[in-house]
């Protein structure tokens, strides 16, 4: 629901404003009018408040020093340390200078010593990264070089080969073996799929020969990193391997370094970070403030429920010095009117449809109420199943109680909770249990047997659409009076009329409604349908059929619903045609957990299309204007 709203102004002696914007602050309720409002622009004694050089430097100053906060909290791995028993008064800490300058010292020590170890630990990665691309090569040629002994007179020379190049090694061997008079061995190793390790050993005094002959062949020699270019291959290769495992321990011991630093000071810096933002925060919104020679004035709007917080405030801690009035809500402050949208615990998690849609404009309906009741129904009566509302059900529960932190995750599985004993309910009224598995075990359809009873089926989601559609037209009704457009509401009144009219006519038709009614019905059509051209225009027959097309829209209702039994029957059959009972079991429950995942989607994208398309359109108002308080820690 949409939370009323008052417009209040306060009034006091310039020399109590520090004071009064910091309760306000404290209180979190008001919330501060930033454009002009008529009124002020009448009263010319009024202007806008303006900082004094003092308040511009110490602004700049909390800014930085914020700033330099962030950046060492991006720094610092986030940690659970000692909890800030004096966060709530750090604001007051924070307008000290003696304090200030040790904030900005510690800040500066905490910031160097973390930038440190984080260049020091990209350093490693950076090193171990290189090392990284010559594990596998390294890893082929350490084997073959271990079976080596060692010896002054002799070297080595490490290549890659392609595998689809293998071809090549014979005409190495046979090119080497003529500059060398076969005084070489060649050593072959697996590096990938793809490519080939080998490692030549020979005299030193033949190494600059070879070497040149592999450059002329374009044959690529093993280039090791900068730092062990000059070592003799084997001990380079052991110096890599042992330095890869170094650099492990070594990037192991930075972090451990930077979790301490983070133990100790990251909740701390935190609250300094709070603390600044809410100082920051105060000294800029003075700027929606204004002020005479010696008084200041802040209007603003409350939630009327917080009405008595604000007084009981002001007058515990000024006793009267500070003048709170409330001020008559004119036509023209209609788009200032600050929305606040608070719903029962409920409900509230339906909210979550709400937010990718603009605000309700103040002073017409919000519609999630009605999204929490209409949204589980739709979507159990499309899903239908018992089986499948327990599994949605234990799902939403593990993923509520796993990620209750998330705001998201915590509100979407609310929804699912709710709908999922709406999809059981509806699965005991059509008696589906894993499809028709569940007549196997006696389970009967209570109410209608949805494989079957098409045309019921579509009756039903006719009716329902019929329901819906005129309470979206009694609500819109509703709105129009509210927000006093007298054309609209006439307009509305006619369009449900004839909506009625026409359901009436056709009841009539198929002999459901006594034939007695017809001439009424047809006298009445005849006086709202001149009524609706004239107060809505002449587009608005085509409106009112619009709304015909819009309960059509709800046979989408059966449709799914009748794809997703048919979907679980296919699982069933193919289950069933395995011939071996464990190898059935497996097919269906992967096409039933394939049904179930489409049955997440595809009727919560249609549940909240009928909201959204069909239902909202009848009286739904967007360009509400966000409630933003004047709080702390915001």
């Amino acid at each position: 629901m949409i939370v009323e709203m008052v417009k209040i102004r306060i009034l006091g002696s310039k020399s109590l404003l520090p004071d009064v914007t910091d309760l306000l602050h404290t209180l979190g309720v008001v919330h501060i009018e930033s454009i002009p409002i008529d009124l002020v622009r009448k009263e010319k004694y009024l202007k806008r408040l303006t900082l004094d050089e003092e308040g511009v430097k110490k602004k700049a100053l909390f800014e930085k020093i914020r700033e330099d906060i962030k950046h060492i909290l991006l720094l610092l791995p986030e940690q659970r340390g000692m909890v800030i028993s004096e966060r709530p008064d750090l604001l007051w800490f924070i307008t000290s200078d003696d304090f200030l300058r040790d904030v900005m010292t510690l800040v500066k020590e905490i910031s160097i010593k973390a930038e440190q170890l984080v260049s020091q630990k990209k350093e490693f990665q950076d090193e171990l990264e290189l090392l990284k691309k010559y594990e596998d090569i390294l890893n082929a040629l350490a084997p073959l070089i271990l079976q080596i002994k060692e010896s002054k007179e002799l070297d080595y020379i490490g290549i890659t080969i392609k595998r689809k190049e293998e071809k090549v090694i014979p005409y190495i061997k046979g090119a080497i073996g003529k500059l060398t008079e076969n005084r070489f061995e060649i050593f072959t190793a697996t590096v990938d799929e793809e490519t080939l390790a080998c490692l030549l050993v020979l005299n030193r005094q033949d190494v600059a020969k070879v070497k040149g002959l592999l450059w002329e062949e374009n044959i690529a020699e093993l280039k090791l990193p900068t730092t062990v270019a000059d070592r003799p291959l084997p001990d380079a290769i052991k110096y890599l391997i042992n330095r890869r495992q170094e650099l492990s321990g070594e990037i192991d011991g930075v972090n451990n370094e930077l979790k301490e630093l983070s133990i100790q000071w990251y909740q701390r810096l935190d609250a300094y970070r709070s603390a600044l933002d809410d100082a920051v925060s105060q000294i800029a919104t003075t700027a929606y403030f204004y002020e005479t020679k010696f008084t200041f004035a802040i209007y603003g709007w409350v939630p009327k429920r917080d009405m008595a917080v604000i007084k009981k405030g002001l007058n515990e801690r000024f006793e009267k010095r500070v003048l709170l009035e409330e001020l008559e809500i004119q036509e023209k402050d209609a788009e200032l009117i600050p929305v606040f949208l608070k719903n029962p615990k409920l409900i509230k998690p339906f909210e979550l449809f709400m937010r990718i849609l603009p605000l309700p404009k103040y002073g017409t309906i919000d519609p999630t109420p009605f999204i929490a009741i209409f949204f589980p129904i739709f979507f159990g009566s499309i899903v239908g199943d018992i089986a499948y509302g327990i599994i949605i059900l234990i799902s939403a529960i593990i993923v509520k109680y796993r990620y209750k932190e998330s705001q998201f995750l915590s509100d979407i599985s609310s929804v699912f909770i709710i709908s999922s004993l709406y999809t059981i309910f509806f699965g005991f009224l059509y008696g589906e249990c894993f499809g028709e598995l569940g007549g196997r075990i006696g389970l009967k359809p209570i109410c209608i047997d949805r494989k079957h009873a098409i045309v019921p089926l579509l009756l039903l989601s006719v009716s329902v659409g019929v329901a819906h559609i005129f309470l979206g037209l009694i609500l819109g009704i509703i709105t129009a009076l509210r927000l006093g457009h007298k054309r609209e509401f006439v307009a509305k009144l006619s369009k449900l009329i004839i909506v009625a009219i026409v359901i009436l006519l056709l009841g009539i038709y198929t002999k459901i409604v006594p034939q007695l009614l017809y001439t009424p019905s047809v006298i009445a059509l005849a006086i709202a349908f001149p009524i609706l051209v004239i107060s809505g225009g002449l587009l608005a027959p085509l409106e009112l059929f619009k709304v015909f097309g819009n309960i059509l829209s709800y046979v989408r209702l059966m449709a799914f619903g009748l794809a997703s039994i048919f979907l679980a029957y296919a699982a069933n059959e193919l289950g069933g045609m395995m011939g071996n009972i464990v190898l059935g079991i497996f097919i269906a429950a992967i096409f039933h957990l394939f049904n179930i995942l489409i049955t997440l989607l595809s009727p919560t994208i249609q549940s909240i299309r009928l909201q959204y398309v069909e239902f909202f359109g009848k009286f739904f108002v967007p360009g509400g204007r966000k409630y933003t308080p004047f709080r702390r820690g915001k």
